[in-house]
Protein backbone atom coordinates (compact mmCIF):
# COMPACT_ATOMS: atom_id res chain seq x y z
CA UNK A 1 0.00 0.00 0.00
CA UNK A 2 1.30 3.29 -0.84
CA UNK A 3 0.15 6.41 0.13
CA UNK A 4 0.79 10.09 0.25
CA UNK A 5 0.91 12.83 2.90
CA UNK A 6 0.12 16.33 1.85
CA UNK A 7 1.07 19.23 4.48
CA UNK A 8 2.07 22.85 5.14
CA UNK A 9 4.37 22.71 7.64
CA UNK A 10 7.56 20.62 6.19
CA UNK A 11 9.86 20.84 8.63
CA UNK A 12 7.29 19.94 11.17
CA UNK A 13 6.32 16.28 9.26
CA UNK A 14 10.03 16.01 8.34
CA UNK A 15 10.98 16.09 12.05
CA UNK A 16 8.20 13.80 13.71
CA UNK A 17 10.08 10.76 11.76
CA UNK A 18 13.44 12.20 11.79
CA UNK A 19 16.23 9.55 12.51
CA UNK A 20 18.27 10.29 15.67
CA UNK A 21 21.50 11.88 15.14
CA UNK A 22 24.19 9.06 16.39
CA UNK A 23 22.21 6.84 13.99
CA UNK A 24 23.54 8.94 11.10
CA UNK A 25 26.86 9.28 9.63
CA UNK A 26 29.41 12.17 10.49
CA UNK A 27 29.76 13.23 6.65
CA UNK A 28 26.19 12.73 5.74
CA UNK A 29 25.21 16.23 5.29
CA UNK A 30 22.55 15.49 2.72
CA UNK A 31 18.69 15.01 3.21
CA UNK A 32 18.12 11.40 4.58
CA UNK A 33 15.01 10.43 2.23
CA UNK A 34 14.07 7.91 5.09
CA UNK A 35 13.18 10.82 7.47
CA UNK A 36 10.31 11.37 4.60
CA UNK A 37 8.23 8.23 5.06
CA UNK A 38 6.17 6.64 7.54
CA UNK A 39 7.78 4.23 9.73
CA UNK A 40 7.54 0.73 10.12
CA UNK A 41 6.44 0.20 13.90
CA UNK A 42 3.57 -1.97 14.75
CA UNK A 43 1.04 1.03 15.08
CA UNK A 44 1.69 1.62 11.86
CA UNK A 45 1.63 -2.00 10.07
CA UNK A 46 -1.74 -2.21 12.08
CA UNK A 47 -2.98 1.05 9.95
CA UNK A 48 -1.85 -0.63 6.83
CA UNK A 49 -3.74 -3.67 7.24
CA UNK A 50 -6.29 -1.63 8.60
CA UNK A 51 -6.58 0.52 5.28
CA UNK A 52 -6.02 -2.50 2.96
CA UNK A 53 -9.05 -4.14 4.60
CA UNK A 54 -11.05 -0.90 4.31
CA UNK A 55 -10.07 -0.30 0.42
CA UNK A 56 -10.20 -4.08 -0.54
CA UNK A 57 -12.69 -5.48 1.60
CA UNK A 58 -12.42 -8.58 3.81
CA UNK A 59 -13.07 -10.75 0.40
CA UNK A 60 -10.18 -9.03 -1.04
CA UNK A 61 -8.19 -9.54 1.40
CA UNK A 62 -8.57 -13.13 1.37
CA UNK A 63 -8.09 -13.17 -2.21
CA UNK A 64 -4.52 -11.64 -1.63
CA UNK A 65 -3.18 -13.99 0.69
CA UNK A 66 -4.96 -17.08 -0.58
CA UNK A 67 -3.61 -16.21 -4.15
CA UNK A 68 0.42 -15.94 -2.16
CA UNK A 69 -0.58 -19.12 -0.71
CA UNK A 70 -0.69 -20.61 -3.96
CA UNK A 71 2.27 -19.17 -5.51
CA UNK A 72 4.15 -20.11 -2.54
CA UNK A 73 3.15 -23.56 -2.85
CA UNK A 74 3.81 -23.61 -6.89
CA UNK A 75 7.55 -22.18 -6.08
CA UNK A 76 7.67 -24.86 -3.48
CA UNK A 77 6.67 -27.44 -6.31
CA UNK A 78 9.83 -26.13 -8.63
CA UNK A 79 12.23 -26.34 -5.76
CA UNK A 80 11.10 -29.89 -4.59
CA UNK A 81 12.14 -30.87 -8.65
CA UNK A 82 15.40 -29.68 -8.10
CA UNK A 83 17.93 -32.55 -7.40
CA UNK A 84 20.48 -30.23 -5.19
CA UNK A 85 17.68 -28.00 -3.83
CA UNK A 86 16.39 -28.86 0.12
CA UNK A 87 13.28 -27.46 1.38
CA UNK A 88 14.21 -26.76 4.81
CA UNK A 89 11.05 -25.42 6.59
CA UNK A 90 7.23 -24.12 5.58
CA UNK A 91 5.12 -22.27 7.27
CA UNK A 92 1.94 -21.08 4.78
CA UNK A 93 3.29 -18.89 2.50
CA UNK A 94 6.78 -18.71 3.74
CA UNK A 95 9.44 -21.45 3.47
CA UNK A 96 13.14 -21.46 3.46
CA UNK A 97 15.65 -23.58 1.19
CA UNK A 98 18.80 -24.53 0.82
CA UNK A 99 21.48 -26.25 -1.69
CA UNK A 100 22.74 -29.69 -0.57
CA UNK A 101 26.50 -28.97 -0.32
CA UNK A 102 27.55 -32.83 -0.08
CA UNK A 103 26.41 -33.58 -3.67
CA UNK A 104 28.28 -30.65 -4.71
CA UNK A 105 31.23 -31.74 -3.49
CA UNK A 106 30.26 -35.27 -4.59
CA UNK A 107 29.88 -34.45 -8.05
CA UNK A 108 33.57 -32.09 -7.58
CA UNK A 109 35.59 -35.06 -6.39
CA UNK A 110 36.16 -36.58 -9.59
CA UNK A 111 37.17 -33.85 -11.27
CA UNK A 112 39.29 -32.79 -8.72
CA UNK A 113 40.80 -36.21 -8.63
CA UNK A 114 41.85 -36.36 -11.94
CA UNK A 115 43.88 -32.68 -11.60
CA UNK A 116 46.13 -34.43 -9.40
Amino acid sequence: MTCLVWTRERKIYKDAFTTASFQNFPLQDKTDMRDWGVHVSRRNKALKIWMSVRLNGLEGLRYHLNNTVEMCSYFESMVAKHPLLKIFSRKLALFTFYYEVSRLYYFSDPFIANLS
